[in-house]
């Protein structure tokens, strides 16, 4: 942020953090996910958007990382298997239950995969 400065002003404090090693760790974690196949992710319940690693849009088979809502998300399951996956994820919200299930996705580009959700 550029902030003017009256001309008498004669200290200014800037702060400076070493983050080397957080950088490290998330090339580090990038690279695991992508050799492991394994994406994560994490939902905003107030904008109704998934933050998702690149790894979750590599499974799909989807470029398009701007509109990745629970609707979207919906589009990439037939209606058994997104029944199942739903109805875990509210459990999750409302009770705080956490689930395991082994379902199928069908990815932009016409794909059949088997993911596992946990």
């Amino acid at each position: 942020r550029i902030f003017s400065l009256p001309r008498e002003t004669s200290l200014f404090v800037a702060i400076a953090r070493d983050i080397t090693s957080y950088k490290n760790n998330e090339h580090f974690l990038k690279l695991t996910q992508e050799q492991a196949k394994l994406g994560t992710w994490r939902f905003n319940y107030e904008t109704n958007l998934f933050e998702c690693s690149d790894e979750i849009f590599n499974i799909y088979e989807t470029g398009d990382r701007e509109s990745f809502n629970y609707a979207r998300n919906a589009s990439f399951y037939d209606e058994k298997n997104w029944s199942r996956l739903n109805e875990a994820f509210v459990a999750c919200l409302e009770k705080g239950e956490s689930w395991d299930l082994e379902i199928e996705i069908i990815t932009e580009k016409g794909s059949l995969k088997w993911v596992r959700s946990w």
